[in-house]
Order: C-alpha cells, then sequence, then structure tokens
C-alpha cells in the first residue's frame, strides 16, 4: 500500500471514532445509570420534586408504605398542622425515652437533649403551645379532637400506645409529631417527645 493510501485510510478511521465519540450511540451505559442513582440516594435534589427519602419504616402506613420513595423540601422547615416531615430523631428516640417521665396518663412532652443522626418521617399534630392529649389513637389538640388525615386505628391490644388521656403543652421551638399507624407510639413524640425546629430537615411534598 502505497505511502498516499495508507495516509487516506488513516484519516478515514480519525474521522469514524470522532463521530463516535460525538454522541453517534443513542445507548445509556449502566455505569451512568449507576452514578444518577448514587447521586439521588446522596439527597441530590431531583427536578421539580425536591430531596428523594426511602421510608424505611411501616409506621406511616397506610399513607407510605416501607421502601416508598418520597420527596421533601429542603426549605419548608416551618411546617404546618397535618404536614409530614423529615427530620433528624432526638436522642431519646434510641431507647432513651422522655426527658421527664410521664405521669398521669400524660405522652412525654420534653425530648431529651441532643439529635441522632438517624433520621424518622412523622406527620405534625402540634406546634408550639399546644395541648395534646390521645384518645383511642386520635389526637386531642387544644381540648378538641382534630380532624386528620386516614389512619391505620389501633386495635384493642393496643390501648396502652393509643391512650394518653392527660394533656401536654407543646414546648417553644418545637413540634408534635405522630406516627399515622397510631399504634406505633415508641416511634413518635409520644415517647421520645416533642422534636426540636433545628431537627426538621424539610416538609415531604403533597402531605
Amino acid at each position: 500500500m502505497g505511502a498516499s493510501l495508507r495516509v487516506a485510510c488513516l484519516a478515514a478511521a480519525l474521522i469514524v471514532v470522532a463521530l463516535a465519540g460525538c454522541g453517534g450511540s443513542s445507548h445509556t451505559s449502566s455505569t451512568e445509570v449507576a452514578d444518577v442513582s448514587t447521586a439521588a440516594n446522596k439527597g441530590v435534589p431531583a427536578a421539580d420534586k425536591g430531596v428523594p427519602y426511602t421510608v424505611s419504616t411501616t409506621s406511616m402506613e397506610p399513607t407510605y408504605k416501607g421502601e416508598t420513595t418520597v420527596y421533601y423540601d429542603p426549605t419548608r422547615t416551618h411546617p404546618r398542622i397535618g404536614d409530614v416531615i423529615i427530620f433528624r430523631l432526638p436522642t431519646g428516640a434510641n431507647g432513651g425515652g422522655c426527658r421527664k417521665v410521664p405521669v398521669g396518663g400524660a405522652p412525654c412532652q420534653y425530648p431529651v437533649p441532643g439529635l441522632l443522626k438517624k433520621t424518622g418521617i412523622k406527620r405534625v399534630v402540634g406546634l408550639s403551645g399546644d395541648t395534646i392529649a390521645v384518645h383511642a389513637g386520635h389526637v386531642i389538640r387544644n381540648g378538641r379532637p382534630e380532624s386528620e388525615s386516614p389512619t391505620l386505628p389501633c386495635g384493642q391490644d393496643e390501648r396502652t400506645a393509643c391512650e394518653y388521656p392527660k394533656a401536654i403543652t407543646v414546648p417553644a421551638g418545637h413540634y408534635y409529631v405522630m406516627a399515622d399507624y397510631r399504634a406505633a407510639a415508641k416511634e413518635d413524640s409520644r415517647v421520645f417527645g416533642a422534636v426540636p425546629q433545628e431537627a426538621v430537615l424539610g416538609t415531604v411534598e403533597g402531605s
């Protein structure tokens, strides 16, 4: 093969390689998909949705089943009654319980100081200054039964978790949160107390 022909062939090969590198293929590699998935799991906001969060508990049924992915807005850290929030758990959620042992059938009021790295998802049922009691799993807020989203009611053998007849007052700068599965008192404010403002990471979209 002559020198001029070899040069021509080499030039043609380079053109083919360049075209392939400029998006000639329409397929996305598995590595690229994995990278996108990893980014989402690290809390990178999905467009128009918010920050993804995987529900790792059944305590929010029937609203959210375990392993469901929800999205929360990290700019909404001052929730309203009925909002579902993502928050860092108070220290007492790790088996430490309440700052002061409740008496007379009252739920926990003050949390143990400090926050865990572990996060939770619950519904806000009380704001600063509200009085909260619980009857048969239903919230009694400021002396009146609260109109709530659908919840899983308490069974006959779950009354201990669902009866807190003595009202407490939500401390200033705190939120009272409860599971939608009302028998899961060990996972909410009834056992570990109100959630401080600084623990709130965001509000779940559409809650």
